[in-house]
């Protein structure tokens, strides 16, 4: 679940980053595909750093979330119990 929280975390982070990327208000120089296809590897790398490192907090989050949910759930619903009943004779 935590490796998930990250992905996660680091998904959310790529979307913010490429946002602010949008908001370029100058057309660059060097501007082309391929700068644009690097800047995009670069900030999903980013990305999975800042997710990696905790840096935003996002997957913490998630996993105080689902812990705290887990052990309330564990708290409502007792263990299953098996059902047992009268054998039943299946040669009538």
């Amino acid at each position: 679940m935590q490796t998930v929280a990250k992905q996660f975390e680091a998904v959310f982070a790529r979307q913010m980053i490429g946002s602010m990327r949008q908001a370029d208000l100058a057309e660059g120089v060097f501007d082309s595909s391929a700068t644009g296809q690097f800047r995009d590897m670069a900030d999903s790398r980013t990305a999975d750093s800042m997710a990696d490192a905790g840096g935003l907090g996002i997957a913490q989050m998630l996993m105080r979330q689902y812990d705290a949910g887990h052990a309330a759930q564990a708290k409502i619903a007792p263990p299953a119990k098996a059902v047992t009943g009268p054998a039943v004779d299946s040669s009538e």
